[in-house]
């Protein structure tokens, strides 16, 4: 991380950092007449913007005994920035008049030469954890952890890497099959503009092969092998730390095509558990960093095969909600399965009433802001959404209708000339939401299997550009710091103590 460059210009200086209405702010003595603050903001691009300059001429200059002004302040070069109040409109100094410091040409010479380091000792650790954690995980672990040994500890913490990982923003993980076999895929990662919601890019994951990727989890994805079936692992794609998890009971060679498969946390002993059920019917657990390291085995929901609806083939992978519960579609529209991660227990969950009037295929499940979500295309002009806000309540409640007449179109390829008419609503079909459901991903994939792009708040709906088809796949993702060595490590350290939900 560096300093602004003008902070340079000259020697004799003082300086300090200091968190300023959320943001990092640099403050140094420019002379004993000037002070200027710089604010951090923008991480990605690491650029300071001064806002500003504090001028001995334009300051009054008030006593404690407030009735009585002074006409001269002390020397600006012995004024050290100590907080910042009030979102930043106060500001506190503390009079630090040290002659040997300022004097010594030779001892400033090499405050400013590390100053980039120097300068953080004088902020409480507390205040240096309350920024850096606001820092994208990225940048954390490829620069900021590299700073010094006092910041590596700090940023490797476990209850760092806890508070850290709910700050990062959620993006998208796009996998698109390379081989004949649909078995080993591209990855990217489809990345948001911060200035403009319907702004979107493609950034490569460099992997030399890489599974079909089943779940993600606070940071950690669930992918299977691309070579050897029967095999899955848990991974970080920050960190790369990858650990290989044992044969599961039934022997599944775990096609993403015929079984379901999911990571999920749990919040109330802070363990991390894949749950895994096929074609048998038997749900099988598995906890990391378990003592036996072994899988466990519960009954499923249909003890016969006639209780099975008449429709429902196979099992998919389900629905995540924050990791903490499970929801799976099995082809009827009177209940869907649900499973709670803390107590392994699987329920039937009622749908909406209108779904035990509706046509199959034009309602899916999504999760949108922390809760499930039911996505239905009511007709070729109408899309409603509908939020289980109370799971233990089975509670249903219709939040948002989308209307064709009330969406702008915005062309791909002349975004300044947008589309008088939408794709047919009746086919969209919702795959992914971000922003706590602010924007959602629809393929529209019965005629072109192009992805749109839907800002709830603006009304927008844009084509991406990208194709879609039955083997591809989104899957909403966020960056993590957590990392192990190996599975001996995994299992000492205990995964599921790194994180939070």
């Amino acid at each position: 991380m560096h300093l602004p460059d003008s902070a340079g210009q000259t020697n004799e200086c003082r300086n300090n950092l200091l968190d300023m209405d959320g943001n990092l702010a640099f403050v140094y003595t420019v002379s004993g007449t000037q002070l200027d603050v710089w604010i951090w903001e923008d991480f990605g691009g690491q650029e300071w913007t001064e806002r500003h300059s504090i001028m001995v001429e334009a300051t009054n200059y008030t006593n404690f005994k407030s009735s009585i002004t002074y006409k001269t302040l002390p020397n600006f070069m012995y004024l050290v920035a100590e907080a910042a109040l009030r979102d930043g409109e106060v500001m506190m100094f503390k009079y630090q008049k040290d002659e040997g410091e300022v004097k010594s040409k030779t001892k400033m010479e090499n405050v400013q030469r590390n100053k980039d380091i120097d300068a953080l000792p004088r902020l409480p650790e507390e205040i240096i954890f309350e920024i850096l954690k606001r820092v994208p995980a990225k940048y954390l672990h490829e620069k900021f952890r590299y700073v010094c040994k006092r910041w590596h500890n700090l940023i490797s913490s476990s209850m760092f890497i806890a508070q850290n990982t709910p700050q990062n923003k959620s993006k998208l993980l796009h996998g698109v099959p390379t081989n004949k076999g649909k078995t080993v895929f591209s990855v990217g990662e489809l990345v948001m503009d911060v200035d403009s919601a319907l702004d979107i890019k493609m950034n490569h994951i460099p992997t030399s092969r890489m599974g079909y990727i089943r779940s993600s989890c606070n940071g950690l994805i669930l992918v299977d092998d691309p070579k050897e079936e029967g095999i899955l692992y848990v991974m970080n794609l920050l960190t790369k730390s990858c650990a290989t998890l044992p044969e599961c009971p039934s022997h599944c060679p775990h096609p993403y095509v015929s079984c379901g498969a999911a990571l999920g946390f749990d919040p109330l002993t802070r363990e991390y558990k894949v749950v895994h059920i096929g074609e048998d019917n038997l749900f099988e657990i598995l906890t990391l960093g378990s003592s036996d390291n072994a899988w466990k085995t519960i009954p499923g929901p249909f003890e016969h095969s006639l209780e099975r609806p008449i429709d429902f083939v196979r099992w998919t992978d389900p629905v995540s909600i924050n990791g903490q519960v499970l929801h799976w579609d099995v082809e009827t529209n009177d209940y869907i399965i649900s499973m709670n991660i803390s107590n392994e227990k699987w329920i039937k969950l009622e749908l909406p009433g209108f779904a035990k009037k509706t046509e199959r295929g034009f309602y899916l499940l999504v999760e949108m802001g922390g809760k499930l979500a039911l996505v239905y295309s009511v007709s070729t002009t109408q899309i409603d959404i509908w939020i289980l806000e109370d799971f233990e309540g089975k509670n249903w409640v219709k939040r948002h209708s989308i209307m064709a007449d009330s969406v702008t179109y915005i062309n791909r390829f002349k975004p300044s000339v947008p589309f008088k008419t939408a794709p047919n609503f009746k086919y969209l079909v919702v795959v992914a939401t971000l922003r706590g459901g602010e924007l959602m991903v629809f393929d529209h994939g019965f005629y072109s299997g192009s992805l749109y792009l839907y800002d709830m708040k603006k009304r927008e709906l844009k084509e991406l550009g990208l194709e879609s088809n039955l083997s591809s796949y989104l899957i909403p993702h966020r960056d993590s710091l957590i990392c192990w060595k190996n599975e001996k490590d995994l299992l000492e350290k205990r995964l599921s103590s790194q994180t939070s939900p």
